[in-house]
C-alpha cells in the first residue's frame, strides 16, 4: 500500500519539499531587504488599500 501511494504522490511530495525550500529562501531574502530599507519609504507606505496616500 505505501509502495502504491509513494508512486501516486511521489514526485508531488518532491516538489512541495522543492517549494518549500524555495519559499523560505524567498522569505529569508525579502526579511534581509526590509533590514537593508529600514528607514526608507516604500511607495506602500505612501498609498493604502483603496489606492488614496495616507
Amino acid at each position: 500500500m505505501v509502495r502504491a501511494a509513494w508512486n501516486i504522490f511521489g514526485d508531488s511530495y518532491r516538489y512541495r519539499q522543492q517549494y518549500n525550500a524555495y519559499k523560505a529562501e524567498r522569505r529569508a531574502e525579502e526579511r534581509r531587504m526590509r533590514g537593508a530599507l529600514e528607514g526608507q519609504q516604500t511607495l506602500f507606505d505612501l498609498v493604502d488599500g483603496r489606492g488614496e496616500g495616507k
